[in-house]
């Protein structure tokens, strides 16, 4: 955590900060002090680990929905698991309803979101569907 707000904690309870410090002045003992500035701290705390909890969520949840596929998406990582020599023009007659273009722009999808590999060249290579 790079800021913990522990400052706008205490100044949300300022009136009993200054009791305690007026008070550990006046007795030389600090302890309910020190206890309230460890309660300002941990409510400082959780409240950064909750918002921390909130983005980390926001992030899973964006993650997930990236990683969903098209219909088209799914049959030709299905085709391309079973047919890995596969062209373009092979891909596209075998799916009904893309172009070869759609099989060009799908592919690129795939390969972003590491669905998809490229082994070997453009001619004599063939396609990998990690697990």
């Amino acid at each position: 955590l790079a800021y913990l707000p522990a400052e706008t904690v205490i100044k949300q309870r300022q009136e009993h900060y200054y009791a305690l410090l007026s008070e550990a002045d006046k007795h030389l003992a600090c302890s309910a002090f020190i206890e309230f500035l460890l309660s300002a701290i941990e409510a400082s705390l959780s409240e950064a680990i909750a918002t921390e909890a909130t983005a980390l969520k926001k992030t899973a949840t964006t993650q997930k929905t990236t990683l969903k596929t098209t219909q088209n998406q799914q049959a030709m990582l299905a085709l391309l698991r079973s047919h890995p020599q596969a062209s373009r023009k092979e891909i596209a007659s075998a799916i009904s309803g893309i172009t070869e273009n759609g099989v060009k722009y799908n592919v690129k999808k795939l390969q972003a979101a590491g669905l998809l590999q490229r082994v070997g060249s453009a001619r004599t290579g063939h396609w990998r569907v990690p697990d």
